[in-house]
Protein backbone atom coordinates (compact mmCIF):
# COMPACT_ATOMS: atom_id res chain seq x y z
CA UNK A 1 0.00 0.00 0.00
CA UNK A 2 1.53 3.59 -0.87
CA UNK A 3 2.18 5.81 1.73
CA UNK A 4 -0.76 8.13 2.80
CA UNK A 5 1.17 11.19 1.18
CA UNK A 6 1.14 9.68 -2.22
CA UNK A 7 -2.69 9.97 -2.56
CA UNK A 8 -4.02 9.25 -5.93
CA UNK A 9 -1.42 10.72 -8.09
CA UNK A 10 -0.13 7.64 -10.02
CA UNK A 11 -3.73 5.95 -9.65
CA UNK A 12 -4.96 7.44 -12.81
CA UNK A 13 -2.00 6.54 -15.25
CA UNK A 14 -2.45 5.33 -18.34
CA UNK A 15 -0.04 2.87 -19.96
CA UNK A 16 0.18 3.61 -23.15
CA UNK A 17 1.44 -0.21 -24.48
CA UNK A 18 -1.90 -1.54 -23.33
CA UNK A 19 -3.61 -0.32 -26.34
CA UNK A 20 -5.36 -3.17 -28.13
CA UNK A 21 -5.26 -5.20 -24.66
CA UNK A 22 -7.88 -6.64 -22.88
CA UNK A 23 -9.75 -4.67 -20.04
CA UNK A 24 -8.35 -7.30 -17.87
CA UNK A 25 -5.06 -7.07 -18.63
CA UNK A 26 -4.81 -3.17 -18.77
CA UNK A 27 -5.88 -3.31 -15.56
CA UNK A 28 -3.18 -5.78 -14.40
CA UNK A 29 -0.56 -3.71 -16.29
CA UNK A 30 -1.78 -0.60 -14.43
CA UNK A 31 -2.03 -2.53 -11.28
CA UNK A 32 1.83 -3.51 -11.87
CA UNK A 33 2.68 0.04 -13.12
CA UNK A 34 1.64 1.31 -10.38
CA UNK A 35 3.05 -0.75 -7.56
CA UNK A 36 6.35 -0.21 -9.29
CA UNK A 37 6.24 3.86 -9.45
CA UNK A 38 5.33 3.66 -5.92
CA UNK A 39 8.19 1.54 -4.60
CA UNK A 40 10.34 3.80 -6.71
CA UNK A 41 8.94 6.86 -5.25
CA UNK A 42 9.30 5.49 -1.70
CA UNK A 43 12.96 4.39 -2.45
CA UNK A 44 14.18 7.73 -3.45
CA UNK A 45 12.49 9.60 -0.68
CA UNK A 46 13.70 7.28 1.98
CA UNK A 47 17.26 7.41 0.68
CA UNK A 48 18.07 10.66 3.10
CA UNK A 49 16.68 8.97 5.72
CA UNK A 50 18.87 5.59 5.31
CA UNK A 51 21.71 7.55 4.84
CA UNK A 52 20.93 8.95 8.21
CA UNK A 53 20.81 13.04 7.08
CA UNK A 54 16.85 13.30 8.20
CA UNK A 55 14.51 11.46 10.50
CA UNK A 56 11.45 12.09 7.85
CA UNK A 57 11.62 12.37 4.22
CA UNK A 58 10.21 15.01 4.51
CA UNK A 59 12.70 16.96 6.46
CA UNK A 60 15.41 16.66 3.57
CA UNK A 61 15.07 19.73 2.17
CA UNK A 62 15.13 18.51 -1.66
CA UNK A 63 12.71 15.66 -1.03
CA UNK A 64 9.91 15.80 -3.57
CA UNK A 65 8.09 14.32 -0.94
CA UNK A 66 7.39 17.57 -0.10
CA UNK A 67 5.66 18.12 -3.30
CA UNK A 68 3.21 15.16 -2.44
CA UNK A 69 2.75 16.13 1.29
CA UNK A 70 1.39 19.59 -0.09
CA UNK A 71 4.01 21.79 1.63
CA UNK A 72 5.77 22.69 -1.16
CA UNK A 73 9.15 21.71 -2.41
CA UNK A 74 12.18 23.40 -3.90
CA UNK A 75 12.12 21.23 -7.24
CA UNK A 76 9.03 21.44 -9.10
CA UNK A 77 7.64 17.48 -9.82
CA UNK A 78 4.60 16.36 -11.56
CA UNK A 79 2.56 14.67 -8.78
CA UNK A 80 -0.84 13.99 -10.51
CA UNK A 81 -0.17 10.91 -12.75
CA UNK A 82 -3.20 11.21 -14.53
Amino acid sequence: MPPTYLGNSISSRNNTRATGTSSARKGLIHSRFKQMMVQKIEYIHNNPVRRGYVDEPRHWRYSTTRNYTGTGGVIEVTTDWS
